[in-house]
């Protein structure tokens, strides 16, 4: 049944379209007429300029990290690209660009006609927005430290200096901040080097004196025992170091395993799996084979065992899936990354390792300040301040070390990005698309055209063509293509013994009536005339009463359509009415089909 519904509309869309051909094709290219029109004339033209930049990950300031377990400094720069990226856009890089390029009083010449109807006015800070909105970003999916930057404006000289502007301003901006920050950190580890420095200085000066009076030697206090201590302390440090590196490296996995969603976990889950997806395969096979069974047998006590098994597999599929879910994280991981896994496995390891090395290093240094508060007298007080001047000595040239490092990085400071390609003026603009806006056009003027033609066959009420006759009556009784052929329906009455017949047209037809009436004079039926004033009540019933009483002679009579009087007086005592379906209104067809139980359709053939 839906199929014969699809079939009819579809040949009824191509009807309506056959029969108004012309109105189908002149919308049609009306419409394509006005998107060229509007393309070439009206649509606002962008041009597109691009430049390609890889970021530089070695030209950035990295962080401190031998100083980071001996006291948070601040001040270390976390460049990255997205960063970078913000800073190339951030409003003091772009004011520059519209202050160069005199972007307000551009902006404010090339404002399209609904930016004038609401008195649009840019400022320096919406030429900024402006900049903002029209420039974007696309870092490559294989390589995401290579950034494609792409502008997008009503001018393509503007277009690429935008691009050239912004990157040189930005070069400039952001080695400002780096340098700043530099400067920051510097001044921070100079003031700590300065205090470690005298320090250091006092210590010394006390050790020289302390010797000096109490006439000590090395050989006396152990000083084997210090240096061994600083050793290991050194030691320590590293290892906490090193432990601090792979606790971020832990973190970030573990993070972006408890970052997944849980659907995307469910999948990754489902594709590792095997047992899952034999489980789900066997419900997706019992599904068809239960519906195939509604089908065709839909009272089969197999339904209702299908159903059971299904409704079971699926409680056993979440109940695994659940489980597999609440997992730790370990074992979630191995399941679904085995590479990511193993790397996971072992930073947990070499952290395990770590801490018994800490835990070692951390016992020798309690055994060693053991030893030398075991001491008495003079040589406890030495060997404490020889382990304090020798802490001092390992801080002070770690900072050193570090600040030298600082100063020759603000020195060598480079871009943050190497240009790959450099920008261009583009030679065509890149919007609006022409070729996406003709297949548009053209796309919509055939889904308007179809539209308008069915439009205009709903409001057609008249049976103009045999198709629409055929939709409502299923065809004609008799076809002809010549009204002398009419004289056919005379021989048709006279041999079926129809004395009384009517014969129903539009008023559309009225130009046809004298042939008709002609012909069917030749075939002696006696014609009821009409009267054309229809206010004379009693000429049409005097007719009438003619009509209806004479029983032994064939009598015709027309009538304009079922609204009339005389329809109305007829209709009852008529043989058999053949309506001249051409012009005729639908509805009147189908109340006298309704209403009538003899009843024949003629239709004109042109042609």
């Amino acid at each position: 049944m839906d199929d014969k519904k699809i079939n009819n509309s579809i040949n009824s869309l191509l009807y309506s379209i056959k029969k108004n051909k012309i109105l189908f094709f002149v919308i049609i290219l009306f419409i394509m007429f006005i998107t060229v029109f509007y393309l070439k004339y009206i649509a606002v033209k962008y041009w597109e300029a691009k430049q390609v930049i890889e970021y530089n990950e070695n030209a950035s300031i990295q962080n401190i990290s031998e100083l980071n377990i001996l006291g948070n400094l601040g001040g270390s720069s976390n460049s990255s690209v997205s960063i970078e990226l913000n800073r190339m856009i951030s409003d003091d890089v772009l004011e520059k660009v519209v202050e160069d390029l005199n972007m307000v009083d551009f902006l404010n010449s090339k404002l399209t006609l609904y930016q004038k109807l609401f008195k649009v006015k840019y400022s320096k800070r919406s030429a900024i927005r402006y900049l903002k909105n029209s420039i974007h970003f696309f870092p490559k999916k294989e390589n995401p430290n290579i950034v494609e930057i792409k502008v997008r404006t009503i001018n393509p000289t503007y277009a690429a200096s935008i691009i050239s502007l912004m990157y040189k301003y930005y070069s400039s901006y952001t080695k400002s901040i780096d340098m700043k920050k530099s400067e920051i950190l510097i001044n921070q580890i100079k003031e700590k080097f300065d205090q470690i420095s005298q320090e250091l200085d006092n210590i010394n000066e006390k050790i020289v004196k302390f010797k000096a009076i109490n006439k000590i030697t090395e050989n006396e206090t152990n000083g084997y025992l210090i240096d061994y201590y600083i050793k290991t302390y050194t030691n320590l440090l590293s290892i906490e170091n090193q432990k601090a590196d792979y606790e971020l490296r832990k973190i970030n996995i573990e993070n972006s395993i408890n970052n997944i969603d849980t659907d995307l976990k469910k999948l990754l889950i489902f594709n590792s799996n095997s047992e899952l997806k034999n489980i789900k395969s066997k419900i997706i096979n019992l599904k068809i084979e239960l519906e195939t069974t509604k089908l065709l047998s839909p009272q089969s006590p197999k339904v209702f065992e299908l159903e059971t098994t299904i409704k079971t597999l699926n409680e056993e599929y979440n109940s695994l899936l659940q489980n597999e879910l609440n997992k730790n994280k370990l074992a979630f991981l191995a399941s679904i990354d085995k590479e990511l896994y193993k790397e996971y496995t072992s930073i947990l390891s070499s952290l395990d390792n770590m801490d018994l090395l800490k835990k070692t290093y951390e016992g020798i240094l309690n055994k060693i300040d053991r030893e030398i508060n075991n001491k008495i007298g003079p040589t406890y007080e030495y060997l404490q301040l020889k382990k304090n001047q020798k802490m001092l000595e390992l801080k002070y040239q770690m900072y050193l070390n570090t600040l030298e490092n600082e100063k020759l990085k603000v020195s060598m400071l480079k871009d943050k990005f190497i240009v790959i390609n450099k920008v261009y003026i583009p030679e065509s603009s890149a919007a609006p698309n022409k070729k996406l806006g003709l297949a548009i056009g053209f796309i919509f003027s055939i889904f308007l055209s179809m539209f308008v033609v069915n439009l205009k066959e709903a409001f057609n009420q008249r049976i103009d063509s045999l198709y629409k006759l055929r939709n409502i009556y299923g065809g004609p009784d008799f076809t002809f293509s010549e009204i002398k052929d009419i004289s056919n329906i005379a021989i048709y009455s006279k041999l079926n013994g129809y004395k009384k017949i009517g014969i129903l047209f539009s008023e559309e037809l009225e130009y046809l009536k004298e042939e008709i009436l002609e012909a069917f004079f030749l075939y002696d039926f006696k014609i009821i005339m009409d009267n054309n004033n229809n206010n004379n009540k009693e000429k049409i019933i005097e007719e009438f009463n003619d009509f209806k009483n004479k029983n032994d002679q064939f009598m015709l009579t027309m009538i304009n359509g079922i609204n009339s009087f005389k329809y109305s007086l007829y209709k009852d005592h008529i043989d058999i009415f053949y309506v001249i379906a051409n012009e005729f209104y639908i509805q009147d067809l189908i109340d006298i089909l309704d209403k009538n139980k003899n009843v024949k359709i003629i239709y004109f053939q042109k042609g």
